[in-house]
């Protein structure tokens, strides 16, 4: 399937682009995507994304964001999705930590094992360290 195809098709229409992107890079887009759709060894995440962040959502046909989809699931970038959940919850935490706020960062943590580490450490290099005292009693008893 050509990037044409899609366009004659109906699944884009002709003007797929021109009020998303400026014509360099609606040229450059249209050049990556071509590619991605007429090779057999799938579609790489990282275009995928990139073609569905820079074309509006409604231009794309459901059956297009399907083979998308399936093919993420597949070349695993699920798994960075999780990742980045990870890293938000560090900054979040290291925020809070960095306000001193004990006891929303206590709050926050929760079950996470790795969290309720990480807030140990950061009360006591913070010198607080009966509030680090009570946090391990809390989470180990």
């Amino acid at each position: 399937m050509a990037l044409s195809d899609l366009t004659s098709s109906g699944v884009l229409p002709t003007d797929w682009a021109s009020t998303v992107l400026p014509p360099a890079i609606r040229a450059e887009v249209a050049v990556v995507v071509e590619a991605a759709l007429s090779t057999d060894s799938g579609v790489s995440p990282k275009v995928v994304v990139k073609t569905l962040a820079l074309f509006q959502i409604d231009h794309i046909g459901l059956a297009v964001v399907m083979v998308y989809a399936k093919k993420l699931v597949v070349a695993g970038a699920y798994v960075s999705v999780l990742l980045l959940d990870s890293v938000f919850q560090r900054e979040a935490l290291d925020k809070l930590c960095g306000q001193r706020k004990w006891a929303i960062a206590t709050n926050f943590v929760g079950n996470n094992t790795v969290l309720q580490v990480d807030l140990y450490h950061k009360m006591a290099a913070a010198g607080e360290y009966e509030l680090a005292n009570d946090l391990r009693d809390r989470f180990l008893g």
